[in-house]
């Protein structure tokens, strides 16, 4: 994960898809951060870095409007995981899952 967010430049925009108050250290990369969750109780501290309340399965954001996103130990907990798989690929091009070592989503 690091590797890719660590190429973005400052133009490119990555999703923390499920963030809760941030699921990686934002202020480690140049990127716009878009931090996405049900529960935002979070405010941006960095000009990058703003914050939206919504569900994973309808994402607001347009059609290849990102260039990569993250779900950091979160897609295994979103209700409709399926679903929440097409709207990533509907807004952005690069996904990046990071979960938890032995855990099952598909079983």
């Amino acid at each position: 994960m690091e590797n890719v967010l660590a190429r973005l430049t400052e133009q490119q925009v990555v999703v923390d898809l499920g963030c809760g108050p941030g699921s990686f250290h934002y202020e480690s990369y140049t990127c716009r951060i878009i931090g996405i969750d049900l529960n935002v109780s979070q405010r941006a501290h960095v000009s990058r870095v703003s914050f939206l309340k919504a569900n994973s399965a309808e994402i607001p954001l347009g059609s290849n409007s990102v260039d990569a996103v993250v779900c950091h130990h979160t897609l295994e907990h979103f209700h409709d995981f399926r679903t929440t798989l097409v709207e990533v690929n509907s807004v952005g091009w690069v996904f990046i899952i990071v979960r938890i070592a032995g855990s099952s989503m598909l079983s």
